[in-house]
């Protein structure tokens, strides 16, 4: 069983295993992460040919794009934030 741990100075009396992500680093979480997106545009350019084929509604269409350039600039941020940690090159 999974749990969590409490610290005996705080009058806590559980020492249950903790679940496998928790014995995780940030570093090796976040390097997870940036391993499923190796190219982000191409990772969203699912979403950005229908935004593209969008006539009639323009309204519509610049709002959809506008969610798009927030989710590339997060997973931007990601890699980035991955490069920092691990070394990796995964922002460039």
């Amino acid at each position: 069983m999974y749990g969590c741990r409490s610290q005996p100075e705080a009058g806590g009396v559980f020492n249950l295993p903790l679940h496998p992500v928790f014995r995780k680093t940030d570093a090796e979480k976040l390097q997870y992460l940036a391993d499923q997106i190796p190219d982000l545009p191409k990772a969203l350019k699912f979403i950005t040919d229908v935004i593209d084929q969008i006539e009639d509604d323009q309204q519509t269409k610049e709002l959809l794009r506008s969610m798009v350039q927030d989710e590339m600039s997060s997973g931007q941020w990601l890699l980035e934030a991955n490069d920092l940690l691990n070394g990796t090159n995964a922002a460039a």
